[in-house]
């Protein structure tokens, strides 16, 4: 499942936290400037002050979301910036002080020194750790990007990427109408030719793939169909590119390019968190001792499944087989779906359409892409298959690979 990139303030709660800290900095500061070397918050009113000053800043960091793309700012932008939010966070507080007619307690002087102690602690601290971020690749997302384009085209896509493409733990790229094989475009490595392409996406660590806008006839659709059965998102350039069928598609920004993300599903990072507790706990509870389902068109009878399942030490009453190919279409799977009483789904030929399909290309699509299904395991070498062999060599499978009880 594609994790869907987070857009809300908390993944800049570094950033606020330390504009917090530099604008309590300035306080103090600006106290000890106007009163000597004293602690302000000893002093019942300027502690007050600086509660308030805390809540505003925060307030004013949430609604202006003052760190949008924070990491992409150059030091005049940021400057800028700083100056934009530190004024406002006065504003509102002196706001906060005439209606509550608490504005003759406090120092002007001190108030008005604030401000430039402020913008530079603030500007200070921003720009440091930024340079930290960078250095240390902290704002890496952990994941790998696999970049594929015509020749023409990859160069520039690379420099964009070089200079903006913060968030991959890795960038690699492949040209799909040249051998550029072990050569290094921006300090980007060519890792394929055009035929080891979906090889390497095979072999080696690939999360997501970009496809920058390119002509019709350049665009690589096969590639692009054969990744997302893998499980790899695409993101391709905003053209006139057809959508691809069975994906869910949202529009993204990688790099310099605004680009439409297609993958088999997606989650937020809190749908992510939800899931990874719900997931474990279902899958803790059934994988051991559920019920396996056995589904799709059989070439022998469920009796001889069972008796193959009895001499692997298997009971009967584990299994809940479903072999005719009616049956296969009139199943309703949502019963399955984060239910504890399922551990498995066994699958041999069926039809593509039936409940709970919905959107998706088939009904095994539907359940290898919707969160807490049970696994799918496909029966067959050399296709979807049920016969005595495919349903031993599965069940092996599960007892060793699986571990089920």
């Amino acid at each position: 499942m594609y994790r869907k990139k987070g857009r809300s303030w908390t993944k800049h709660i570094d950033f606020m936290l330390l504009d917090v800290l530099c604008m309590q900095i300035a306080f103090i500061v600006s106290y000890i400037c106007r009163f000597g070397l004293n602690n302000p918050y000893i002093d019942k009113d300027y502690r007050i002050l600086a509660v308030a000053f805390l809540l505003i800043d925060f307030f004013v960091e949430i609604v202006s979301d003052a760190f949008k793309n924070v990491l992409k700012r150059g030091y005049l932008d940021e400057f800028i910036v700083t100056c934009k939010h530190v004024a406002l966070v006065e504003i509102i507080t002196t706001f906060f002080l005439f209606t509550t007619q608490m504005g003759e307690i406090y120092s002007r002087m001190s108030y008005y020194i604030m401000i430039p102690i402020y913008i530079l602690v603030s500007y200070l601290g921003r720009m440091v750790l930024k340079k930290i971020i960078k250095k240390r690749g902290f704002a890496s997302s952990k994941e790998s990007l696999f970049v594929i384009a015509p020749e023409k085209l990859l160069r520039e896509t690379l420099q964009g990427l070089k200079e903006n493409g913060f968030g991959y733990t890795q960038i690699v790229a492949a040209a799909t109408d040249a051998d550029l094989n072990g050569k290094t475009i921006c300090e980007i490595p060519i890792v394929a030719n055009h035929d080891g392409i979906v090889d390497y996406a095979c072999e080696e660590w690939v999360d997501e793939v970009l496809i920058p806008p390119c002509a019709e006839s350049e665009y690589p659709y096969e590639m692009a169909d054969i990744f997302l059965e893998m499980g790899i998102a695409v993101h391709r350039g905003i053209t006139k590119n057809k959508v691809m069928a069975g994906s869910f598609n949202q529009i993204e920004k990688i790099g310099d390019y605004t680009v439409i993300t297609a993958s088999l599903n997606y989650a937020r990072t809190t749908q992510l968190g939800m899931h990874d507790y719900l997931g474990t706990e279902a899958e803790g509870k059934c994988n051991r001792d559920g019920k396996i389902i056995v589904i799709g068109q059989s070439e022998v009878g469920k009796d001889k499944l069972a008796a193959v399942a009895k001499k692997m030490g298997i009971a009967k009453d584990r299994f809940e087989f479903l072999l005719d190919y009616k049956d296969a279409k009139t199943f309703d799977f949502r019963k399955t779906q984060w239910s504890s009483k399922y551990s498995y789904i066994l699958v041999g030929p069926m039809p593509h359409s039936g409940v709970a399909k919905g959107e998706y290309s088939s009904i095994i699509s539907a359940i290898e892409s919707e969160a807490g299904y049970p696994p799918v395991v496909k029966m067959g070498t050399d296709g979807l298959k049920i016969t005595k062999t495919s349903f031993r060599n599965t069940l092996e499978y599960l007892l060793t690979e699986k571990n089920i009880a």
